[in-house]
């Protein structure tokens, strides 16, 4: 089983999800059917259960085969070994030798903006937010409630006049606020550094070595999320470089421009019933821009923070993607066959993970609530998770820039035939 910080799991197994979805009760009730539908950050077993979702962690190198054809992939690394902006940021990081001491960044040319946020991401304090915070998976308002911004940006029921809220350690990933709520944001960056130099060392078993938290008055100019919300804006912006810059000098991606895909920080909203999920960004694909082919999330805090509660809010952003374009997946010459894939990039602080989900046209009929996909054999929704690339140890990032640009490619490649 796949374990978590507080000594839970998740199942790997079918025997595994049958006994627990038993105890729970969810053994022959769809997620749909549900009365309750928390946040995906404050998921509860029965609601998770009735997702079926299997977690497997995996090693983590033996990936390339699950993207991409040989051929493609054999030309990803040939492309980045022979370009010289790659291997000076690879020279680098292996000169800094996992310091995080954030000296100057020397002109390497197109990396020098993805080194210079990374760096920032890996000596950033490790924050972990005691407080509320709005998750960005919540569930969907019903015909009685509804969800309404109020000036910070935190969505607010307007019958009961409660935020929607996290409980303490749970993951941080606020809610877009458009340009006008923004604007009003009472708490300034001199506050912030304020409140960061301010923090105390907490002596918690919970709480990683080298980790802080966050301890300060709650209150409307200081709301719980911009803690997090700073530093997550640092880490979404090292991936994105790093994912952009990867992909876009390759002969074949220039050579498409108008339909080649394109990592982007623009915001997936994916609904799914009582649910709506959304990411922080996506690998973009057409001519129009309308196909998906990957999703990303990113958080501000390693992984072993608060593992379990990650995963079952990728589990959910996965599943309501499935929900809502079941076409979306991706497919590897030589592996067709009855399984889907999808694939997750997560970027947690200075850790960076890549998660292949698989299914089966049994799995999209259950989320969508089919009867008899509820009432027979379960069917699940798989979820290899492949790392983590530590971002400053160059040859693991030698490896996943392979990667990246060899699916990026695979989808170019699959998109014109």
């Amino acid at each position: 089983m796949s374990r978590a910080k507080t000594g839970e799991t998740h199942p790997e197994k079918a025997d595994e999800w049958k006994r627990l979805a038993e105890q729970h009760g969810v053994l022959y009730r769809n997620i749909h059917d549900l009365e309750v539908l928390d946040s995906a950050s404050r998921i509860k077993n029965p609601q998770f259960f009735a997702l079926r979702v299997l977690w497997q962690v995996q090693k983590l190198f033996p990936l390339a085969s699950e993207l991409c054809d040989r051929e493609t992939f054999d030309d990803a690394k040939e492309f980045l070994r022979e370009w010289r902006s790659w291997n000076a940021y690879l020279e680098d990081i292996k000169g800094r030798a996992g310091s995080s001491s954030l000296r100057t960044v020397k002109d390497i040319g197109a990396f020098s903006s993805a080194l210079y946020y990374q760096m920032r991401a890996y000596s950033s304090p490790r924050v972990k937010v005691l407080g509320p915070a709005v998750t960005k998976v919540m569930p969907s308002p019903g015909p009685e409630v509804s969800a309404v911004p109020t000036d910070s940006g935190i969505y607010k029921r307007t019958r009961s006049q409660k935020p929607i809220l996290n409980s303490p350690g749970d993951p941080v990933t606020p809610t877009p606020m458009s340009r006008s709520q923004k604007e009003k944001q009472p708490f300034s960056m001199k506050e912030f550094d304020a409140v960061v130099a301010d923090m105390e060392e907490s002596s918690s078993d919970e709480t990683p070595q080298g980790y802080k938290v966050a301890r300060y008055p709650e209150t409307p100019a200081r709301p719980a999320e911009i803690l997090a919300s700073r530093d997550e804006q640092i880490v979404n912006t090292a991936l994105l470089l790093f994912l952009d810059n990867v992909t876009i000098y390759h002969q074949d991606v220039r050579a498409e421009i108008s339909s080649s895909p394109r990592w982007t920080s623009e915001r997936l909203q994916l609904k799914c019933g009582k649910w709506e999920a959304w990411t922080d960004g996506f690998l973009q694909l057409g001519r129009d821009g309308s196909k998906a082919r990957a999703i990303l999330e990113v958080k501000p805090f390693v992984r072993k923070v608060n593992s379990l509660a990650i995963q079952r809010q990728e589990s959910a952003q996965m599943a309501a993607w499935i929900y809502q374009s079941p076409g979306e997946h991706f497919s590897v010459p030589g592996k067709e066959g009855p399984c889907f894939r999808r694939l997750l990039v997560s970027q947690d602080a200075c850790e960076i993970y890549m998660t292949i989900a698989e299914y089966d046209s049994a799995y999209i009929d259950y989320i969508h609530g089919k009867e008899e996909a509820t009432s027979g054999e379960p069917s699940f929704l798989t979820m290899h998770q492949y790392g983590p690339w530590k971002t400053m140890n160059h040859e693991e990032m030698e490896n996943l820039g392979f990667l990246i640009l060899a699916f990026s490619l695979q989808q170019i490649r699959n998109d014109l035939t």
